[in-house]
């Protein structure tokens, strides 16, 4: 879901971080040319799960001790936002790739799809994969709320652009699983075909409002439509009636069949954005864990 409150904020305050980071020496450490899976084994987190870039705010401690309070859970943190932000080597993406080495993650780097291909669009994604070597790179996210004829064209040309710098990379592009379900418009799923995975969001809290309610083949339908392997960038329920532990539980059972690639919780701390989404945190901010959290965890 359109969270673009939250991400508007973002990298305003991540330059201002960056750039502290840089005075204290804490990003220091030159980049290796080739670093696709480079420290997998120093990382600790389970490198199928992980959650958002999701502090409890951009400033001080806030932020860096989000990244060792993520890797309780998973050893994955998303990033998501407008291709252009790529363009500027101390946003979001920059340093997220950056502090992956130092707090040893994996990051999942998500971003939109113009609606046409250009020489500025190929030499942005380019210069940052070339620069990043980032293992995932989502070109697209929730392509299916507002489908491009041109979106299948600009994945193809981009798709061949990045393995040239950094075949190691597995590209895809991202659904949103709910309105796929209400549209049924799963034959979209076969315009992508060197996408190395298909990624979704999921809410079924937009469809269903007990978590009971969820069809047992509410996550293995998704491999009638394509044999790629999936992946879930978004999983959320809120907080709200108290049934966001019950959620974490089903999902894991309901998803197992599919052995998915990651599983991403959108927000570790509570934000300050639309309702529900906004009681979508594992953890509210004064907290140090939670029924939720340590279900998550428990995955």
């Amino acid at each position: 879901m359109s969270k673009k409150s939250l991400w508007i904020l973002i990298p305003l305050v991540i330059i201002a971080i960056f750039i502290a980071l840089v005075i204290i020496g804490t990003l220091t450490k030159e980049k290796s040319p080739s670093r696709v899976g480079n420290n997998q084994q120093q990382i600790s987190g389970d490198l199928t799960k992980g959650v958002s870039l999701s502090p409890i705010s951009f400033s001080g401690n806030d932020f860096t001790n989000f990244f060792t309070k993520a890797k309780e859970v998973g050893g994955l943190i998303s990033w998501a936002g407008n291709w252009e932000e790529l363009k500027n080597k101390n946003s979001a993406p920059y340093v997220l790739s950056s502090l992956s080495e130092q707090y040893k993650f994996k990051p999942v780097i998500i971003t939109s799809i113009p609606d046409s291909y250009s020489e500025d669009y190929k030499s942005t994604i380019v210069n940052f994969v070339k620069e990043n070597k980032p293992e995932y790179l989502a070109v697209g996210n929730e392509i299916n709320n507002n489908y491009k004829e041109s979106y299948p064209m600009t994945f193809s040309k981009i798709y061949e652009e990045i393995k040239k710098v950094s075949p190691e990379t597995k590209v895809f592009t991202i659904f949103q699983l709910e309105k796929m379900k209400q549209s049924d418009n799963w034959d979209i799923l076969d315009d992508f075909p060197q996408a190395n995975l298909i990624a979704f969001t999921t809410y079924p809290e937009i469809i269903y409002q007990e978590t009971s309610q969820i069809p047992d083949n509410y996550y293995s339908e998704i491999q009638t439509h394509t044999g790629k392997k999936i992946a879930f960038t978004e999983v959320g329920w809120s907080r709200k009636e108290n049934q966001q532990v019950e959620f974490i539980q089903k999902f894991s059972e309901k998803v197992s069949p599919t052995n998915p690639e990651f599983r991403i919780w959108p927000f570790l701390y509570d934000q300050n954005i639309q309702a529900p989404f906004n009681i979508m945190g594992l953890l509210e901010k004064n907290q140090e864990t939670s029924p939720a959290f340590e279900a998550w965890k428990r995955i």
